[in-house]
């Protein structure tokens, strides 16, 4: 009976004994200790991972460098990711986990940032994560798209995958996007994996023609498959722009040792200053030095403070970033974009070959604010004020599944200006490209906003009973401007983009005006991008007769006296 009842003592004196407190570290005695101790992911490359025992990765060599310019020993935390980044900080940072609450890292890599998330607020109105300070992004990830050239030529568009299959994590950015844009065409061709290598692995099986993941992730793949089939698409997810500025370690120089350290991986890194909500920087983390938790000073120098303004003073402020704001001018060839766009980069590479350019008033993009159909948007491009240097305008809107809208050469006779209509699939920037005789390239462009669906929308055209019988017409005509002329057209074609299911393309894709010596006078590349039954003015500075001629992708021609 003795000895049940000093069993029962034992039990109980057990139970209420304090669970043992995470040791969370101040930069004294990780100074004194000799060592940082940084949590990594674990099975994450090119990022941190492990090789014949070793570990390997950018965060581990990143966590070596930091080690290196504080003087101390490098100690890894190889940790499994949570259901949620509240629940890797808390287990890693602040709190530890519950099999292991001895085991805290001083500073956490590879946190997804933003300042929103950092800031969020229970519903209680206390910070969620006021325990962790979240700082220095110090990489742009994005998302990527490879392919096997074997099974597919390019990827000009994410709408070629409602042919093609693709494969892609399970729960991630990917699969949401590629099952749900387009009101969902995509989704029977994507095919899920549990991680993104074995999505890679399936493209290389034949299982699936491509695959997306992050950039780092595809550019580690691609490299270690060494076969010269698998391709990186150009092509880039619509995204939002959210903050501009990134921030560089205080220990390493960033635009020397940063570059090296990536390409060692297979990887880049990426300094533009724009980012996006569904592409985060990534950035470190490590314990709030402002807070106290339950009268214990953890990093705390400086009280808490209601609000987002407080106080920060910190004790590992040698451990911390400095804080490097590059613009946009220091970052980038040309000038910053004036409206803003995640794609820009995008374009400017693909589209104009990255040749150099200026944002130029003298480029005027006309178009409503908002397009009360999508279907039909009027865009008026005039570049008159450059006079006679112009060569090319190229013309696009930024978040267009299919951009590109014309591409339009005047010739001797006739004045760089086109009105024409459009199709949006959502609130974005058009823009003009002019490219002049000394080769730089004059941009123009405005936003019209949208409530979308315009290149998904079912054909009005279709729907007419006998709209083949009226294939090709051309109604319109030619009216005096001064000493000029402006030709206004209308063509009946459908201009089908291909987006819609069941419906390949079929669009008008090239057209040249002639004069009364057959002579061209313009010459104008269409793509699907323009509207149905396709409305087009141009202006001649003579008012000779002219001869319009049309073909489409099918080989049909049409031809029209104006």
């Amino acid at each position: 009976m003795h000895r049940f009842l000093l069993l029962v003592w034992l039990i109980l004196s057990c139970a209420m004994m304090p669970a043992q407190a995470a040791q969370v570290r101040s930069y004294d005695d990780i100074v004194e200790s000799g060592v940082l101790k940084v949590a990594v992911y674990d099975n994450f490359p090119p990022y941190s991972y492990r090789a014949d025992g070793k570990p390997r990765g950018v965060d581990v060599d990143l966590a070596a460098k930091l080690a290196e310019g504080l003087g101390l020993k490098l100690e890894l935390l190889w940790v499994t990711p949570g259901e949620t980044l509240d629940d890797d900080l808390r287990n890693f940072i602040w709190k530890g986990h519950y099999l292991r609450r001895d085991v805290l890292a001083d500073v956490m890599l590879r946190v997804p940032y933003d300042r929103e998330f950092s800031l969020r607020r229970n519903d209680v109105g206390e910070l969620v994560n006021e325990l962790v300070a979240m700082f220095g992004p110090y990489q742009r990830e994005r998302w990527q798209m490879a392919y096997d050239d074997r099974r597919m030529d390019d990827v000009p568009s994410v709408a070629v995958f409602q042919y093609h299959p693709i494969g892609v994590e399970v729960e991630s950015v990917p699969s949401f996007y590629m099952t749900s844009v387009f009101n969902g065409r995509m989704a029977a061709n994507t095919h899920h994996y549990p991680t993104p290598r074995l999505a890679f692995d399936a493209m290389v099986k034949g299982e699936v023609d491509a695959t997306m993941a992050m950039r780092g992730e595809i550019d580690w793949l691609v490299a270690q498959a060494a076969d010269s089939h698998l391709k990186l698409a150009e092509n880039a997810i619509p995204t939002w722009a959210v903050r501009p500025g990134i921030w560089a370690w205080r220990y390493m120089n960033p635009t020397a040792s940063w570059p090296t350290l990536w390409k060692r991986y297979s990887s880049r890194w990426s300094t533009t200053a724009v980012w996006s909500r569904s592409t985060r920087p990534t950035a470190c983390a490590t314990k709030n030095p402002s807070c106290t938790s339950k009268g214990r000073a953890r990093w705390s120098i400086a009280e808490c403070r209601s609000g987002v303004k407080r106080r920060l003073e910190m004790p590992m402020r040698t451990l911390m970033l400095t804080l490097l704001l590059l613009g946009p001018a220091y970052l980038q060839a040309g000038e910053p974009d004036p409206l803003q766009s995640v794609m820009w980069e995008h374009h400017h590479r693909n589209l104009l070959k990255g040749e150099p350019y200026v944002f130029d008033e003298r480029v005027r993009v006309q178009l409503p604010p908002f397009a009360e159909d999508a279907r039909q948007v009027p865009v008026l491009i005039d570049a008159r004020e450059l006079g006679e240097d112009v060569v090319r305008i190229e013309a696009w809107a930024d978040l267009n599944p299919i951009p590109r809208i014309f591409t339009f050469e005047p010739g001797e006779k006739a004045l760089p200006l086109v009105a024409i209509r459009i199709r949006v699939e959502q609130a974005t920037p058009v823009r003009a490209a002019v490219l002049t005789r000394d080769g730089v390239w004059h941009m123009g462009g405005a936003k019209v906003d949208a409530a979308g669906g315009g290149c998904t929308a079912p054909s009005v055209v279709r729907a007419q009973p006998g709209w083949e019988d009226h294939l090709g017409e051309v109604l319109g005509g030619r009216f005096p401007r001064g000493d000029a002329s402006r030709l206004r057209m209308q063509i009946s074609h459908p201009m089908d983009n291909g987006l819609v299911g069941g419906i390949p393309e079929f669009f008008l894709n090239q057209a040249v005006l002639r004069g009364a010596d057959g002579q061209p006078l313009a010459t104008l590349e269409l793509y699907p991008a323009v509207a149905e039954n396709p409305t087009i003015s141009l202006e001649l500075k003579t008012d000779e007769p002219a001869q319009l001629w049309l073909r489409d992708n099918n080989g049909n021609e049409f031809e029209a006296a104006l």
